[in-house]
């Protein structure tokens, strides 16, 4: 996700500012910078019974209603730079 997140942010700014996009040599290590950081904050330092603590007692409505922005949040930052590109480089509307 928050590849997809920035995957976006680099699509806005590509609105107003054309540049070219880096070589895949210099966003790999990046992308993989980015998963790491995230599995060693969410993977390893996990407390369980903290979350529980946090997050057991929250309405079943509340909880079903994040868990639906969040799908619909991946979906809009998976769909948003596709959309662009094909206003942009498909149709010529951008």
């Amino acid at each position: 996700m928050e590849f997809f997140f920035l995957l976006s942010i680099l699509a806005i700014i590509r609105l107003f500012f054309d540049f070219p996009i880096p070589n895949k040599l210099y966003i790999i290590p990046g992308v993989l910078l980015i998963i790491g950081l995230t599995w060693y904050k969410y993977g390893f330092n996990v407390d369980v019974k903290k979350l529980e603590a946090d997050w057991g007692e929250e309405d079943k409505e509340q909880r079903r209603l994040r868990g639906w922005l969040i799908i619909i949040s991946l979906v809009g930052f998976i769909l948003f730079p596709i959309l662009i590109g094909i206003l942009k480089h498909n149709l010529g509307i951008i």
